[in-house]
């Protein structure tokens, strides 16, 4: 995938992810993308885009559909019940990387040939 376009970062929310695998991401991602140069875009996303309820209760709202908000160069799966399976099941040919977050840990990283 060509990075002509600005780098696009998303964070993959789901009912019953983890907050922590959510939340943690996505400060240090748009932490990062205040401070570069190139000022990526970070933004959170669900299936459908509609609200979801994390593991702890928490109600989040996306910021888009997986399938309204562009191309995206990394996607980021938080923790919780089915997280490998979705991210092993995502359309992965399209992205630069996707990368996989359990208790606060990178589990898994994964990047296109």
């Amino acid at each position: 995938m060509s990075t002509a376009r600005p780098l696009r970062l998303g964070v993959y929310v789901f009912d019953g992810a983890d907050e922590m695998d959510v939340v943690g991401p996505y400060t240090v991602l748009t932490r990062w993308a205040e401070a570069a140069h190139s000022r990526p875009d970070v933004v959170t996303f669900s299936d459908d885009g509609a609200g979801v309820r994390l593991a702890g209760g928490l109600l989040m709202v996306p910021d888009v559909a997986a399938d309204a908000g562009g191309p995206l160069h990394v996607r980021v799966y938080p923790g919780g019940p089915g997280a490998l399976l979705r991210m092993a099941s995502s359309e992965q040919n399209s992205l630069a990387m996707a990368a996989s977050f359990l208790n606060g840990f990178p589990f898994c990283f994964s990047q296109a040939a």
